[in-house]
């Protein structure tokens, strides 16, 4: 009778290599899933209309935020062609109870950071609608008062 050993516990390739692919085969595995569906996924990253705005930022979605929850929005420059749209709220707090462990670090600043790399049409037309809609409420909200 014959027992073939499994080639990991063979002398011939280190342990640590092992070790080594056996964690860094599924973090890439896992990667690639996410790339792979974002490729594939036709549903709006975000959604801007009167209520708020509604992003859709894959698997680290804040969901809707409503107008008078912003305190304010900026944008910056962030490296060659990309742009960070920061989204300032009055009470980031409420909004910090739906946030997961993962996406923690995006929210870090008190404020909620959309990048330009999510987007396929004109990034300047969003940041228009984006500013656009946040006036009307302020005013709104003014007229309110």
């Amino acid at each position: 009778m014959y027992y073939f050993k499994p080639v990991w516990l063979t002398s011939e390739i280190p342990f640590v290599l092992v070790v080594l692919a056996y964690i860094i085969i599924p973090i890439l595995l896992f990667a690639f899933i996410f790339y792979f569906r974002s490729i594939f996924n036709h549903e709006p990253v975000l959604i801007v209309n009167e209520n708020g705005i509604h992003e859709q930022m894959r698997y680290r979605s804040l969901g809707m935020i409503k107008w008078i929850d912003i305190e304010r929005i900026s944008v910056q420059p962030y490296m060659d062609k990309t742009y960070l749209i920061h989204v300032y709220l009055i009470n980031p707090d409420d909004y910090l109870i739906k946030k997961s462990r993962f996406s923690f670090k995006r929210f870090n600043y008190g404020h909620v950071i959309i990048s330009s790399l999510y987007f396929k049409k004109d990034f300047q037309k969003v940041i228009e609608i984006v500013n656009y809609h946040f006036k009307m409420n302020q005013l709104t909200s003014q007229e309110l008062d």
